[in-house]
């Protein structure tokens, strides 16, 4: 368990530069795509978001080769070259060759240098103990935010449900004029509903739109119409599948 936790630290470490750096060629690339249609924009923000969740699974895949690449050497597990047996020949030769005072010097000089490094090393061991616990900390993050979007998808599935049940609105032949001229397969359940505020898709596969009843009184015709087709475009990009994704992520 903490060897994983260790490199779940360490990836989350390294995704705040790597986040950073993501986003910011993905708002410099969106300001270059100012006068761009907003499909363009749009691609360029699923590629960020894309860059970011592919991000620390390559770190994390990283760290882990490094991790059992430590390993096998620590252990003897990578047989040792002949240019490196040689070197290793010809030092312990020269080594046997000095003098006993070049040894002692060298022997004070490394006395002092582990003393200069204790603090070095101590402080490494003591950020290799957090790690772990910003790892635990993540997690526990993650599940809260997973159980409030739980709720919300209780809640959806509940309006979706709803909406396929209730009687199709009056817009229901407006929307599959629409839907035909947008290249649809087929329109979205239309509805009129007291449960949202604003104009709302759910539904994937099975999409319905609901129309909140008290906005309906005071919009003309077209006005609704216009609308019909903003949810219809959602419905042709696959928005809800997206925003489910990036709730995941």
């Amino acid at each position: 368990m903490t060897p994983w936790l260790e490199t779940a630290g360490w990836t989350l470490i390294h995704f705040v530069w790597q986040g950073c750096a993501i986003a910011a060629v993905t708002a410099a690339a969106l300001r270059l795509a100012e006068r761009r249609s907003a499909s363009v924009r749009y691609v360029i923000a699923c590629a960020g978001l894309t860059l970011m969740m592919a991000a620390p699974i390559v770190t994390a895949r990283l760290l882990q080769d490094v991790a059992r690449g430590f390993s096998r050497a620590t252990i003897g597990a990578r047989p040792i070259s002949g240019d490196a047996y040689a070197r290793l020949k010809a030092r312990a030769t020269n080594a046997r060759a000095t003098d006993a005072r070049a040894t002692n010097a060298r022997a004070t000089d490394a006395r002092a240098t582990d003393a200069d490094a204790t603090p070095v090393a101590s402080r490494q061991a003591s950020f290799d103990r957090i790690v772990p616990g910003i790892t635990i900390v993540w997690l526990a993050g993650v599940l809260l935010l997973l159980a409030r979007m739980t709720g919300g998808w209780w809640r959806v599935r509940r309006l979706h449900r709803a909406a396929m049940a209730s009687t199709s609105s009056r817009w229901q032949t407006a929307c599959r004029r629409l839907a035909y001229r947008l290249g649809l397969p087929a329109a979205a359940h239309v509805v009129e509903s007291t449960l949202v505020d604003v104009p709302t898709v759910v539904g994937w596969l099975r999409p319905a739109i609901l129309l909140p009843v008290a906005a309906l009184a005071a919009l003309s015709p077209a006005q609704v119409e216009a609308i019909l087709a903003h949810e219809l475009a959602h419905i042709r990009r696959h928005d809800y599948a997206v925003n489910v994704l990036q709730t995941i992520a």
